[in-house]
This record gives structure tokens, C-alpha cells and sequence, in this order.
């Protein structure tokens, strides 16, 4: 894992884009990590990353672990027969891609640091 100071980052970004399809990359602002760029090879990635940083998702495992504990499961059969979270994933991912489609636009933030 490599580690570069934003500065450097803004300005060879395509290159760091590049370097992060071997490893991740921690971006640092001022000596302290803010930021960590790493590649996205398959849609299947992306939906995993934002699942990850959901809260409401991580929120959802949370609970489910709680109700396991508990003794409070469905077999792998109900659970096939009652599946609402099949999409879940999907439907997370479509609704941050439309947040981030939305009229303040992803580089009028960038702008800012």
C-alpha cells in the first residue's frame, strides 16, 4: 500500500489511478489520511465498496447478527422463498449513483480543497 500526500495526488491523478489497480493508495491531507483510492475492476466491486460504507446497510448486518444470536433465523430455504434483500445491493447502488448525479456536481466539491 503506498501513501501520497494530496497535493501529489490532484496532480497526477490518472497515474495514481492507474497504480491503484496494483494496490491501494492512502491520500493524506496535512501528514493525516483522508482519503483511500482503489480500483474498481467489476461492477460487482463497486456495489461491494458502497455496501461497506453504508450505514444503514452496516446497520441492517448488525441487527441480523443480533436476531442469529438469538436463535432468531430463517433456514436457507425460507430464506430463499422469502428473500426481499436479493436486490439490496442494486438498490443501494443506483440510489448514490443518482445522489452523486445531482446538481452540485462531484467536481464543484473537489474545488474546495
Amino acid at each position: 500500500m503506498k501513501i501520497a500526500p494530496l497535493a501529489e495526488v490532484k496532480d497526477r491523478l490518472s497515474a495514481y489511478i492507474d497504480a491503484a489497480k496494483e494496490s491501494a493508495i492512502v491520500v493524506t491531507r496535512n501528514g493525516k489520511p483522508v482519503a483511500l483510492l482503489t480500483a474498481i475492476l467489476e461492477d460487482d466491486d463497486l456495489a461491494s465498496l458502497l455496501l461497506t460504507h453504508d450505514r444503514r446497510f452496516i446497520r441492517l448486518l448488525e441487527r441480523a447478527r443480533e436476531r442469529v444470536h438469538a436463535g432468531q433465523y430463517l433456514t436457507n430455504e425460507q430464506f430463499g422463498r422469502n428473500s426481499d434483500v436479493a436486490g439490496l445491493g442494486d438498490e443501494i447502488l443506483r440510489r448514490r449513483l443518482r445522489a452523486r448525479a445531482s446538481p452540485m456536481t462531484r467536481s464543484s466539491t473537489l474545488a474546495n480543497d
